[in-house]
């Protein structure tokens, strides 16, 4: 069991279809040991392993579906020591939002798991917490009720925050001392800062205008001036992030600069702002020649002292003013952004999702990327499954600690059009008017890949290829394409609600002529192409529609996507999801050090530094708690568990219903509607007698149907 610091680790509940370690909740009812964070792995030997050891299968237990951040997946939901992270020195939570669920599975194969050496102890921050835990401990239990009483929530907390008392909450009584006492891994870090301030900038962008270059068809480089007049608008998505890494870079020849590419600046030393506010100037991504000014205000900064929070660590002593849960947010903020901007300034390599998962995916990541595709035939969602990785800084016992957790999440698939539609046996288009399937693959494909963004190659006037990066609207749909009112506007052709490039024209003027050509016989006139019957893309808008065939585009990898995951894509997702500890324990200390970039130069230019180990922290293995149940023949059986899990094989976990008597009603809706007679019903009771599963019915009908109303109602018209 890995305990949960000051509070010492809980005991053990046992594990559903092994749910994992909960802080080695798996043994017992006992209360743990003191330690660090919740979690961990054993360096037992794996004879009798302990909580959170590394050889600990996992079985199936329940989780939920995926949420916007990640799928967390049905089944076991890992270890909370391991999975779950930390809070402090209390251990805690940390990453929940991956995949997690049932163990094993035949789809992905990890790589083999790494020798982690054996854990040690650290006495200098156990004499730390023997220290803390006896001066809370000296606290009167009426001045702890008083205290607690003055606690407010809402509003009114600012304005007596000075009169918050430093101990509000109470504490556990005392460690754990049941069972065996037992050395754990838990999947943090630690790390070192000797920075004394940092200053934290507020950022405000706003676009102001767009403007023609002389030079169609070039990409001018981005710069930074004095703004000019203009209105402007505020800014969001991929556009703030390509503003701020150019603020990021112009800050940088200034001083050290951490981002999280959105609002805010953290700088080692205060900024020189010669230029405030600044024009930031970007070339469109369309290659057109435009261009886009956005104006950048950096507003009155803040200064953290970090020297407070380490002051706090050392001593567990805070002021008055500080009183706070979990303590100095704000220093917590500043350190997570300076460890999050080296994986965010790659975009093209990693993808950042929320405020702490990163996932790899590009060039010089092969080693590290890990994923699943989630394709099922005929689904049409062209999905896959990656492997990330969290972290998330945590105030501990006289040490900051960094939780660094695997995580999962669901993507878009990326490769060319061409061989996304032939994985779903989209080409050949047909009159899908008539094919209600097919029409319902491709309504889930347009669903899947509106919004996604991808490269397109085409050829321009002089003949040069070029390459643009542009958004996909939807496939091409006919009732959308009708809907314009203008002159001369695109044509489909009857019965097709999803149109190719040869049931689609538009208006092609050409030597002061104009004519409705189809877009398969403008590219083989124009390019000498042959496009084959895959379904048109609309990389414009419904208004001002642009259509490419699927030949000449690509999607760009690492676009992540809030979807919920039908049943074959849980289960596919669950093999990648759902490793062993010692799996997830090697991904973060290999392929997790080198995605977050923990052992990056630019960290020690800001004076800090990751430990290289995972922490170990004191757990205790508990006694196996037995689990009752029933056999099949309807007597109590007791289970024990090995090494964390056991198996519902022949055994019931319900009784089964009684139906003494039931009857039938029929509702004659037409005249022409099919009636059922008394053999129909006996023919049902034999089916559900026969088939109904002996874990959920022990008597379904006590007697045969004796009452069957042969009367009939005709609803009215």
């Amino acid at each position: 069991m890995a305990d949960r610091g000051d509070r010492g680790g809980r005991g053990g509940r046992g594990g559903r279809g092994d749910r994992g370690d909960r802080g080695d909740r798996g043994r017992g009812r006992g209360r743990g040991s003191r330690g660090g964070p919740r979690g961990g792995f054993s360096d037992q030997p794996s004879s009798d392993p302990a909580g959170g050891d590394f050889s600990r299968p996992r079985g199936g237990g329940r989780g939920t579906y995926p949420s916007s951040d990640g799928f967390r997946g049905r089944g076991g939901r890992g270890g909370r020591g391991f999975d779950r992270g930390g809070r402090g020195d209390r251990g805690g939570r940390g990453d929940r939002g991956g995949i997690r669920g049932r163990g094993g599975g035949s789809f992905y194969q990890p790589p083999p798991a790494m020798d982690l050496g054996r854990a040690e102890k650290d006495a200098e921050h156990e004499n730390l917490e023997d220290m803390r835990l006896g001066m809370l401990h000296s606290f009167n239990a009426d001045d702890l009720s008083s205290q607690m009483q003055q606690t407010t929530l809402g509003s009114e907390s600012k304005a007596l925050q000075s009169q918050l008392p430093t101990q509000a909450f109470p504490l556990r009584p005392a460690f754990g001392n049941q069972g065996n006492p037992v050395l754990l891994w838990a999947n943090y870090y630690t790390m070192t800062v000797k920075a004394s301030s940092l200053w934290k900038y507020p950022i405000k962008v706003e676009e102001r205008s767009k403007k023609q270059t002389k030079d169609e068809g070039s990409s001018k480089q981005p710069r930074i001036k004095a703004p000019g007049a203009g209105t402007a608008q505020e800014v969001k998505g991929r556009k703030l992030h390509l503003v701020m890494e150019q603020v990021y870079k112009f800050f940088s020849a200034q001083t050290l600069v951490a981002t999280e590419f959105k609002s805010q600046l953290v700088t080692s030393q205060q900024l020189e702002l010669e230029t405030n506010p600044m024009l930031v100037t970007l070339p469109t991504e369309d290659g057109t020649g435009k261009e886009i000014e956005f104006v950048v205000s950096i507003l009155k900064p803040t200064e953290i002292r970090i020297g407070d929070l380490l002051e706090y660590m050392l001593t567990q002593k805070s002021k008055p003013h500080q009183f706070n849960f979990p303590p100095f947010p704000e220093c917590v903020d500043a350190l997570n952004m300076i460890l999050g901007t080296q994986p965010r300034a790659s975009p093209q390599k990693i993808t950042a999702v929320g405020s702490s998962r990163f996932f790899p995916f590009g060039d010089g990541f092969e080693q590290e990327k890990a994923g699943i595709s989630l394709a099922g035939q005929g689904r049409g969602r062209p999905l896959e499954g990656l492997r990330g990785f969290f972290q998330s800084v945590r105030v501990s016992t006289g040490r900051l600690l960094l939780n660094v957790n695997v995580t999962c999440g669901v993507f878009r698939a990326s490769g060319s059009m061409t061989g996304i539609f032939r994985q779903f046996n989209a080409g050949g288009i047909t009159n899908n008017d008539a094919d209600q399937r097919y029409r319902s693959m491709l309504t889930n494909l347009t669903k899947t890949l509106s919004k996604a963004r991808v490269r397109v190659t085409f050829m321009i006037g002089n003949g040069k290829k070029v390459e643009r990066t542009k958004t996909i609207h939807n496939l091409v749909m006919a009732h959308e394409v009708r809907r314009s009112k203008d002159k001369n506007s695109p044509r489909v052709a009857n019965g097709f609600y999803f149109a190719g490039p040869k049931q689609v024209s538009f208006f092609l003027e050409e030597d002061g002529k104009g004519r409705y050509i189809t877009v398969a016989d403008h590219f083989k006139n124009r390019y000498g192409m042959t496009l084959e019957d895959y379904p048109l893309l609309n990389l414009g808008s419904p208004a001002m529609p642009v259509f490419f065939p699927a030949e000449l585009i690509t999607m760009i990898p690492g676009q992540s996507i809030k979807a919920k995951l039908m049943q074959d894509e849980t289960t596919k997702m669950l093999s990648l999801a759902c490793q062993r500890p010692d799996v997830n324990a090697t991904a973060i200390l290999t392929a997790g050090r080198t995605t977050l970039g923990l052992d990056n130069e630019v960290l020690s230019q800001w004076g800090m530094g990751i430990n290289n180990k995972l922490l170990a922290v004191q757990g205790r293995e508990l006694q196996v708690p037995r689990i009752k149940y029933l056999s099949l023949e309807k007597k109590p059986a007791f289970i024990t568990p090995q090494k964390g899990s056991w198996n519902f094989r022949d055994r019931l976990v319900t009784r089964g219903a009684t139906i003494p008597t039931w009857s039938v009603l029929q509702i004659k809706l037409y005249s022409q509607a099919q009636m059922l007679n008394e053999q129909d019903i006996k023919n049902f009771e034999k089916n559900l007698r026969n088939n109904a599963p002996e874990s959920y019915f022990s008597v379904l009908f006590s007697v045969p149907s004796r009452s069957f109303l042969s009367t009939t109602f005709t609803a009215p018209n």
